[in-house]
């Protein structure tokens, strides 16, 4: 049975009012003055350097773009409300759920408290949304400058990375040692309580993950879904590295939150720079974006360390046990292909005696003497690991 804690996503939901267009309920203002406002709607600057790292503006039409932009901008400049050009419910919500899909920056709006008004004119509709805001404006500056310190802190030993993946590898090392999953752990869908208070759920993983890369001009987006069989809501991230494309979940890599209910593993790689065929076996993305293939394997951290079985080879797997032993090594990983294969490998070294064969060809037992090991398994992942 899989280890489950309940996530925490936001989806975004306006609360849609139409007004009516008679006088007595909403004063219209004339046809030029709705104009001349609709032409002066405030609109924030996208620059081509940032675009690139903009996956959900990517996914707007031009339109939808335009309407991105007039949101940004109301709320980078801590307005109560924003109007912007009207559209349906569905088409604000989307714009409106992208925002924060591209801005894990924004941690000072309560999202799934939008709503909005409509307002009627006969040539031009707009549409007013009303911000709500988590804390005090005169708290914000100050909470984003304690957030940008740590980040800076965090930052540090990326500069000693030679490359990406080791750039996006430092990251997933680190939150997932240092910041504790605990769903009662305050601004958890926001990046305030991975900055501020090292513990959070996997939203706050994901943008936190997120802002760390974007900020060390790694491409990095969040992706939000679902975890099967539970069909409990998730999030995770979509990384690029050159040409192609990976997934990354920095909440399933920490020993807080683990796929196995008796699972002792400390650590997990499996979810670092991963493939979609990996990643679908336990995760279901929602249908916002239009995610890319995923189909290379050149980072399978497992693959890079040795640490890959394509079969199951009991030699092969006992003369690894006794490398280990000999090397006097912490822990040694075995990843699988395929779940026969993995199942072999349980029936072997969690269920059987081939741990202690290879145990008894360095050490004799007199009674009182002893050698301990621990097993860790996850059937999610047909990982399992040996700790000495």
């Amino acid at each position: 049975m899989k280890k489950r804690n309940r996530f925490g996503i936001f989806t975004l939901v306006l609360i849609l009012s139409l007004c009516g267009c008679t006088q007595d309920k909403i004063p219209i203002s004339s046809s030029s003055d709705v104009q001349k406002e609709q032409d002066t709607l405030p609109e924030a600057e996208i620059t081509p350097e940032e675009e690139p790292f903009l996956y959900g503006y990517q996914n707007l039409n031009e339109e939808e773009k335009t309407r991105y932009r007039q949101i940004l901008a109301g709320i980078e400049n801590y307005e109560d409300s924003v109007t912007v050009e009207a559209c349906s419910e569905e088409e604000i919500n989307k714009v409106s759920n992208l925002v924060f899909v591209d801005h894990p920056e924004i941690f000072w709006l309560e999202q799934q408290n939008y709503s909005f008004n409509q307002k009627e004119n006969s040539d031009v509709d707009l549409l007013e949304l009303n911000l709500v805001y988590n804390m005090g404006k005169d708290e914000i500056e100050d909470t984003k400058q304690q957030i940008e310190a740590k980040a800076e802190e965090w930052s540090q030993e990326l500069s000693n990375c030679e490359n990406e993946y080791d750039k996006i590898k430092y990251v997933y090392e680190f939150l997932g040692k240092n910041v504790l999953y605990d769903s009662e752990s305050e601004n958890n869908q926001n990046i305030q309580s991975v900055f501020l208070n090292q513990s959070t759920v996997c939203m706050g993983f994901a943008k936190a993950t997120q802002y760390l890369l974007v900020r060390n001009g790694i491409f990095c987006t969040l992706v939000t879904g679902k975890v099967i069989p539970e069909n409990m809501e998730h999030a995770w991230n979509l990384v690029r590295i050159g040409e192609n494309y990976y997934y990354v979940d920095t909440t399933w890599s920490s020993s807080g939150f683990v796929p196995e209910e008796d699972s002792i593993q400390d650590f997990s790689y499996t979810y670092l720079c991963c493939t979609a065929q990996t990643l679908e076996r336990s995760h279901v993305p929602d249908d916002n974006l239009t995610l890319p293939e995923c189909k290379d394997d050149s980072y399978n951290y497992y693959k890079q360390n040795q640490s890959w079985y394509e079969s199951y080879d009991e030699s092969q797997i006992y003369q690894v046990l006794k490398a280990s032993i000999l090397e006097k090594r912490e822990k040694e990983d075995f990843k699988f292909a395929n779940e026969e294969a993995y199942q072999q490998a349980v029936s072997a070294l969690a269920e059987g005696n081939l741990i202690e064969q290879a145990v008894q060809e360095f050490y004799s037992f007199d009674g009182e003497n002893s050698y301990r090991w621990n097993v860790g398994c996850s059937d999610a992942e047909l990982l399992i690991t040996v700790y000495w």
